[in-house]
């Protein structure tokens, strides 16, 4: 069977308003949308690098354990250190130089970074991992600043989606509960009816119902409290998504379930017996008191016996003694 999906009626806005008519997160705030695509090429840089070092650590490896004890120091390297700033020269000394004194150095500013090391690493197969290193480095700084400027972006970009689509919302959500309630209403008419044939007596199954596999078992009784439905229904009032009402019958008490039925009582099982008498000894069979037919012929037995037909034609079912 296939399904085909009905065009959308003229009249029907809600139908007719596509997803790419609706106002956007991008949209409404384009600073989100610019931050959010610039942490997007941070990342994914990242992964680039990633992927980049675990290729130089795989052919690394590969050469070396072709090389085995001639595969080479890979971590040599040359260190340069940069000459420290020149000092000033103290006023007495700029006297005596006169004219030909130099250049008075400025002082260092404390707060400025020192000087890194100039380190040039041998193999390029190391030297190309530890560029990849720093940029790693800076690549989860800037993601850490980014980060909390985006979260405030979303959510002030949520708040103003959230204001251009709310009317849209509403529409929707209030077709959801008034499906809900609908489904839920012949639910119930549902569970009634199986109850109704239940009650008289007889089989439901015959009628090869639709829950057989227990998917209206989430559709708790209305009635009930606490209930899913209701109070999806009390949100959805109570934050302005739905004004209609739900049906009379939820607010009626939910009917006691009817009593399990009483198990029969077990019947009195009377054991064979061998019953000697005046005019001879006779066996009866066993029987059970529930057993009409055989205790009749029991009683007949033992009026025969006993010459007593008055018990058999008093009510045609004589009451057996234990006695007897």
């Amino acid at each position: 069977m296939k399904f085909r999906r009905e065009a959308p009626a003229a009249g029907d806005s809600a139908a007719a308003t596509t997803r790419a008519e609706r106002p956007t997160l991008a949209t409404v705030f384009p600073e989100w949308k610019e931050l959010s695509d610039h942490v997007s090429a941070l990342a994914w840089r990242r992964d680039e690098v990633l992927a980049e070092v675990a290729e130089i650590t795989r052919v690394t490896a590969s050469n070396d354990g072709l090389l085995q004890s001639y595969a080479p120091d890979r971590t040599a390297r040359n260190v340069e250190t940069p000459a420290p700033a020149p000092k000033p020269i103290r006023q007495s000394i700029m006297e005596k130089l006169g004219r030909f004194a130099p250049p008075q150095p400025s002082a260092p500013d404390p707060n400025a970074p020192k000087p890194e090391p100039k380190v040039t690493y041998h193999d390029p197969h190391q030297a190309r991992k530890v560029e990849l290193a720093k940029e790693l480095a800076d690549i989860d700084d800037a993601l850490a600043i980014l980060q909390p400027q985006l979260q405030r972006a979303r959510a002030e970009g949520s708040k103003l989606l959230a204001a251009a689509t709310a009317d849209d919302y509403r529409q929707v959500a209030t077709e959801v509960i008034t499906a809900a309630i609908s489904l839920a209403d012949a639910v119930h008419r549902h569970r009634e009816l199986l109850a109704d044939v239940q009650r008289q007596g007889a089989e439901p199954a015959f009628l090869r119902p639709i829950d057989a596999a227990g998917a209206l078992g989430v559709l708790s009784d209305p009635r009930a409290n606490p209930n899913p439905l209701r109070a999806m229904i009390a949100w959805a009032m109570s934050n302005g998504h739905y004004d209609g009402s739900i049906p009379d019958w939820w607010n009626e008490p939910v009917p006691e379930p009817p009593p399990p039925p009483k198990r029969p009582e077990p019947a009195t099982v009377h054991r064979p017996k061998l019953v000697h008498t005046a005019r001879g000894s006779i066996f009866l069979p066993a029987f059970s008191e529930r057993d009409a037919e055989a205790k009749q012929r029991v009683a007949q037995i033992l009026a025969r016996v006993r010459g007593d037909r008055a018990a058999v034609a008093d009510t045609g079912v004589a009451t057996i003694e234990p006695g007897i």
